[in-house]
């Protein structure tokens, strides 16, 4: 018998890796007045006693020290400063040129138009790493998006100008011009830069047919607009001091082709749960109906305060031939994702609809809605009371032609610390186009309110529509509360000047009798102090407005009547009388308000299940 030892020998490779280190940078190339974000990794190197050089071509930063931030890692970031230059052709110095600091974070570098930045770390034991990169202007640009929604037409300009970044600390502002065929002098406002995207600029403005004023540029409907901005900061080959002109020229739009189109969000805000939800959005737009025995899908860009890059969704028809899109999404607080949309407690979510389906679109329909519950915190200071009056403060409903007005609201303060707000006040002609966009801004104090004001001449008659949003700011447009609105009309003269005419003496002297007769009556238990001739008088002089007479013809109702408000000037005395008309077959309520002082009805409110709307007044007999 044969035995055979075996021996198994086991080998074990031991490799060392060799000495490493590299540089990397934020980005490539830089502008004059970047942020530079430094980035070095080693391996095996003996870093105790390494030296750091940066500079470009004509400075220096000497001895720059790095922050160690982990095993092999560490890290600085230098400011460039640039040089002493106007941006703006105001004749004044824009920037703050200096070489200083000693890192990691307080490096202050001086930088020309076309100029190379380097940082050299050199080791102890002599071995050098080294990495250089351009610094150049560039060539601004400027885009826009046009955007209507049930109050009219705005416009977003973007300008894109890294150069104009000019303190990459804090956010900057550029001027661009923006004016029109009938009005050559125009507007200069401010474009603000994105927190997001250093060196992106936007701006938001209407046009109207009242005189240029804020954001409001007067424009006739056939007009051009043009915006412009001055760029100063040129490459090569154009020198140092020229400049150019960037612009967009906005043509006419063809306002036929959003008949019977629209984009709405199914609820006027949305509650989450956990920081999540979902949310509907509902496209009306029967030319997108392409295949009547198929379902057809449309695209909408949905946007939040908190994402403006946003998701793009697909919406699909409700049913074969419906020309109804739908869709339900989700948002959440922790990210986007496909039909994910990114987006925080008390954020504007806006949705966006091109009713041409083109890729390169900038014309979009527009709805917005809330994210979070309605009550506190987000309707931080909700708006109410809606109303216009004269300049003493009387209630009216009919503006005249010529006459100054002035558009109010009640805005107020629930939570028990500041609020800083913007209200904004936008009158809308029958056409949708803006004809006055005003706002005020300031702080609520805690618990508290306000009835901030805006004054008006309309210029033509017509039908209008003032709508009054509540913002945190003009350049934080998120919502403190849903807006208000209510349509109302501009007469060519105050129909009531000559209202009483025809009536003979007797019958003047008998009305304003039962006037001063409604003037005097007891606040307390008003009804057995009012006698059955003044409730009479009252009934009868609602009776003879036209639009209350339309609403209540044919059907029977009961009145209520009635109820008083005191004169604030003279509170003895009564301002206003009250009644109410409830319509059980039409399941509404009419309640109009005759203002004693202006012996005349100044408003109507007609109620039902579904909510109430306010009646303009037709005083004529």
């Amino acid at each position: 018998m044969k035995f055979f030892l075996v021996v198994i020998f086991s080998i074990i490779i031991i490799t060392v890796s060799p000495a490493f280190a590299a540089i990397s940078l934020d980005k490539s190339p830089y502008t004059w007045t970047d942020k530079i974000n430094i980035r070095i990794t080693e391996h095996g190197v003996d870093s105790d006693g390494a030296s750091v050089r940066v500079y470009t071509e004509d400075h220096e930063i000497r001895n720059y020290k790095l922050a160690k931030a982990g095993n092999g890692l560490y890290t600085g970031e230098i400011i460039l400063t640039g040089f002493l230059h106007d941006v703006n052709g105001d004749g004044k110095y824009d920037t703050n040129p200096r070489t200083t600091g000693t890192g990691p974070n307080n490096g202050f570098l001086e930088s020309s138009r076309d100029d190379e930045f380097t940082i050299l770390v050199r080791f102890a034991d002599g071995d050098e790493i080294k990495k250089s990169v351009k610094i150049n202007w560039n060539v601004g640009t400027m885009d826009y998006t046009r955007m209507f929604n049930g109050y009219g037409e705005s416009f977003l300009i973007t300008v894109n100008d890294p150069d104009m970044n000019l303190n990459p600390d804090t956010l900057d502002t550029l001027s661009i011009q923006v004016f029109s065929d009938s009005d050559k002098a125009g507007l200069v406002i401010d474009a603000k830069e994105l927190h997001d995207s250093p060196g992106t600029f936007v701006a938001y403005f209407s046009t109207s047919q009242d005189d240029s004023s804020g954001r409001s540029l007067y424009a006739l409907p056939d007009d051009v607009i043009y915006v412009q901005y001055d760029d100063h900061t040129l490459p090569k080959p154009y020198s140092v001091n020229d400049d150019l002109a960037v612009s967009v020229e906005l043509h006419p739009f063809p306002f036929e082709q959003l008949d019977a189109k629209n984009i709405e969000w199914s609820q006027a805000n949305y509650s989450t749960k956990n920081g999540t939800s979902s949310a509907k959005i509902i496209v009306t737009d029967h030319e997108q109906n392409k295949f009547a025995n198929s379902i057809d899908t449309v695209k909408a860009k949905i946007l939040s305060d908190s994402s403006l890059e946003g998701i793009t969704i697909d919406l699909y028809e409700t049913s074969k031939d419906s020309g109804v899109f739908e869709r339900t999404f989700a948002f959440s607080d922790k990210r986007s994702g496909p039909n994910i949309l990114y987006g925080n407690q008390g954020d504007t979510m806006t949705a966006l609809y091109d009713p041409q389906q083109s890729i390169d679109s900038k014309n979009f329909l527009t709805a917005t809605t809330l994210l979070g519950s309605t009550g506190p915190p987000l309707e931080r200071a909700p708006v109410s009371a809606p109303r216009i009056s004269d300049l003493k403060h009387n209630t009216i409903v009919y503006p005249v032609v010529g006459e100054q007005v002035l558009l109010t609201s009640d805005i107020a303060n629930q939570q028990d610390r500041e609020q800083r707000f913007v209200w904004i006040a936008q009158i809308i002609d029958s056409d949708k186009k803006t004809q006055a966009l005003s706002w005020i801004d300031g702080t609520l104090n805690p618990l508290s309110s306000f009835s901030p004001a805006t004054s008006w001449i309309p210029n033509v008659a017509g039908d209008y529509r003032v709508v009054f949003f509540v913002w945190q700011s003009i350049e934080n447009p998120t919502a403190l509360s849903p807006p208000i609105e209510f349509d109302f009309t501009v007469l060519d003269e105050d129909p009531t000047r000559h209202h009483y005419e025809e009536l003979t003496p007797d019958d003047l002297e008998a009305r304003q009798n039962m006037i001063e007769e409604l003037r005097t009556v007891p606040g307390e238990n008003s009804m057995d102090h009012l006698s059955d001739d003044a409730r009479d008088f009252v009934i009868s002089e609602v009776l003879k407005n036209n639009k209350v007479s339309s609403i209540l013809d044919g059907y029977t109702y009961d009145v209520e009547c009635c109820s008083f408000s005191v004169d604030r000037k003279n509170p003895p005395l009564n301002q206003h009388v009250g009644l109410k008309f409830n319509v059980e077959e039409k399941y509404l309520f009419v309640t109009v308000t005759f203002d004693l002082k202006q012996e005349k009805i100044t408003a109507i409110l007609k109620g039902s299940s579904d909510g109430f709307s306010i009646i303009p007044v037709d005083d004529k007999k």
